[in-house]
């Protein structure tokens, strides 16, 4: 179903499958999770670059390859300790350690980080230019 499918990519699978079922899913405290937010380096500047129409388009364009790459990354079945919570402009921000514990949440975030950093470079923009670099917070 089309609801499912909207559910199951804006949720962690577990708080979703709750929903799904009717069921009330209570606040919870977590005591040790690692949350990661990554930018693309100078990404301010490349969209004063592409102003026009055309250029937002690029713009667009260089987002929508990037974060479907790293979407690979956190796909819940290859995954499952990692979770993207939310894409906003050129941030990308993934957590791990909730909703389902996990005693190696900041290993899990520093292999994602590595990995991501890794597929930014292969990840190339309209004028064929690798994204190149993109850059790490852990809070």
């Amino acid at each position: 179903m089309k609801t499912d499918r909207l559910l199951y990519s804006v949720l962690p699978p577990s708080v979703a499958n709750e929903l799904r079922h009717d069921r009330h899913v209570p606040p919870r405290k977590y005591e040790e999770v690692t949350i990661m937010f990554s930018g693309i380096v100078d990404f301010t500047q490349y969209c004063a670059r592409n102003t026009d129409a055309k250029g937002a388009m690029k713009i667009v364009r260089l987002l929508n390859n990037l974060y479907t790459t790293f979407d690979v990354l956190t796909n819940p079945k290859t995954n499952p300790n990692v979770y993207k919570v939310e894409t906003v402009g050129d941030k990308y921000m993934a957590v791990s350690g909730l909703p389902e514990p996990c005693d190696s949440h900041a290993k899990c975030i520093a292999k994602l980080a590595l990995d991501m950093m890794d597929l930014a470079e292969k990840v190339k923009n309209d004028d064929g230019q690798p994204v190149c670099s993109i850059y790490i917070e852990r809070k």
